[in-house]
């Protein structure tokens, strides 16, 4: 018999088909020669789609919009929350850290090549058109946000019809994105993937690309060795967005945040704008497909990002959202809902009040008996000349239209109201004596600048302003705050005052009527200037 050491060993090899190769035996359990495989099946690398696991580097390309108030007032905004995010689709870049190769994240620019905005870039002029994207103020006129925002390579007139941006149609003479881009004098380098002119490479120049999905936080500047946190993201494509909706795209402009704009309208496919806002894409019209050619079609498809849920017109909201307000106390301390009237130290430059209306006059007998501090009672002095004068405005917990919070739900730059002509107070008669200075309220405080107007007994309205005359240069105005909402006439010619007023039995009525910004509940994001309601879009990338 063999003899056999009992600390034998011998080196362990992998069996056949364990690297993922085929390979064909017959030994046992083997015996038919098939095409085998014993390597593990791969797991497959799956996320919900909603949110991609991808790491993306950002692109150094896109420019600072505006430095965010918070950290300090340091972070440098570059592509804000909400606006619609792509991966470029030739250059890579290496990341700084780990030195491993990624896509970029840049912004979606509706499939064409686009370059900064430079001074003489004008909207597009659609001034005979009611669909027209752009409001009639800027038609023509040149474009926001020089060297900060993007315009297509071809301009505004060839990628907008007046309902809907069409870049690939090029006011009827159709090119693709490439042809676009060799047109302008570009080209994409094919060892860096880079924009290039000259063959030197253009940072202001970047290609057309297709849609990822929105972003749903800030990003800011990232650059080599520098505290960048967590990698872009994330990129939402699956999801139900409510964004503010203006009807016209200066308007959105105005306004660096995701928007939408455009005549949306539930069921309408939308796509990403030259600068990642949404707006309609041209496949919700009849009539513009009815001019695409198939391969304008099938690029416009790419570029569809989701679809119009539903569209609001209500800037307040159901519910009890315009109830939010701080507290009185708080109300009460600020100069937005309670403008001091008195000076405190009359120092200027150092007081709460610029102007006031009781300054003392200096003269004998002085405080108490100073006219200028007996004139702020509307109520208890009943002489002739203020009677059926009183103060018309609520006190400050019961003006309702004011309660929201500065800043955060007031609505004060999404809406001037027309205050309607009212009854500010009367003019009597004097029987013969001297007048003395009547005082006026306005409904509001802190009224829009410029729009106080005034009128007497049915005379045309005319600005408020101090040293105004009215009624044929019977009446002055001596004082008008639009801060304060406090106005004060003086009679300038009794002479004239006695011939009006004496067959007047019921005096002359004092009217006034102005503007008035803001209204409580606007939520916070749709609290824009142009604002016409609110969307929701269904991402479906």
């Amino acid at each position: 018999m063999a003899i056999y050491s009992q600390n034998m060993t011998t080196n362990e090899r992998l069996q056949p088909g364990a690297r993922g190769e085929v390979f064909q035996t017959s030994i046992p359990g083997y015996r038919d020669y098939a095409d085998r495989i014993n390597r593990t099946n791969n797991n497959l690398n799956t996320c919900d789609h909603d949110i991609p696991n991808s790491k993306y580097l950002f692109d150094y390309r896109l420019p600072v919009l505006f430095k965010y108030g918070f950290d300090f007032g340091f972070n440098q905004i570059v592509i804000p929350k909400g606006r619609m995010v792509a991966a470029d689709p030739n250059m890579d870049l290496v990341d700084f850290e780990s030195q491993k190769q990624f896509n970029t994240l840049t912004l979606a620019n509706g499939g064409v090549p686009v370059r900064l905005r430079k001074t003489g870039d004008n909207y597009k002029n659609s001034s005979s058109s009611p669909t027209a994207l752009v409001s009639p103020d800027s038609q023509g006129k040149e474009a926001q946000h020089i060297n900060k925002e993007w315009i297509p390579v071809i301009g505004f007139e060839n990628a907008y019809t007046d309902t809907c941006y069409r870049p690939f149609y090029n006011a009827g003479d159709f090119k693709t994105p490439d042809e676009q881009l060799e047109e302008n004098g570009y080209e994409i380098s094919p060892t860096t993937g880079k924009v290039t002119k000259s063959d030197v490479e253009t940072k202001d120049v970047r290609p057309g690309n297709i849609p990822l999905g929105m972003l749903q936080r800030n990003e800011y500047t990232r650059n080599d060795d520098a505290f960048n946190g967590i990698m872009p993201g994330p990129i939402m494509t699956d999801k139900l967005v409510e964004l503010p909706w203006f009807m016209y795209k200066d308007k959105a402009e105005e306004n660096f945040w995701g928007s939408a704009y455009g005549a949306l309208f539930p069921g309408a496919l939308v796509k990403s704008d030259e600068n990642g806002r949404i707006t309609v894409s041209p496949l919700s019209y009849p009539a513009e497909v009815e001019t695409m050619n198939m391969q304008e079609y099938e690029l416009e498809r790419q570029q569809v990002v989701g679809q119009i849920y539903s569209t609001n017109h209500e800037i307040v909201p159901e519910g009890a959202a315009k109830w939010a307000t701080w507290a009185l106390e708080d109300r009460l301390n600020s100069d937005e809902f309670n403008p001091a009237l008195y000076a405190k130290t009359n120092r200027a430059g150092e007081d709460a009040v610029n102007t006031s209306p009781f300054n003392s006059e200096g003269k004998y007998p002085g405080y108490p008996y100073d006219k200028n501090y007996l004139n702020h009672d509307l109520h208890m002095l009943a002489s002739t000349g203020r009677r059926d004068n009183y103060d018309p405005r609520m006190n400050p917990e019961f003006m309702y239209n004011d309660l929201g919070i500065p800043g955060l739900t007031d609505g004060y730059n999404a809406v001037i109201r027309d205050i309607p002509e009212f009854k500010a107070g009367e003019i009597h008669y004097a029987g013969g004596k001297e007048y003395v200075q009547m005082t006026f309220r306005t409904l509001d405080v802190n009224i829009e600048p410029n729009t106080l107007q005034i009128a007497i007994n049915n005379e045309s309205f005319t600005n408020c302003v101090v040293g105004a005359k009215l009624n044929n240069d019977t009446f002055e105005v001596t004082y008008a705050s639009e801060t304060q909402g406090y106005i004060i006439l003086k009679v300038i010619n009794k002479s004239k005052a006695d011939t009006l007023l004496e067959p007047l039995a019921d005096g002359a009525v004092v009217k006034l009527k102005y503007k008035k910004r803001g209204m409580s509940g606007v939520p916070t994001f749709m609290d824009w200037d142009g604002i016409v309601g609110s969307v929701k879009v269904l991402l479906t990338k």
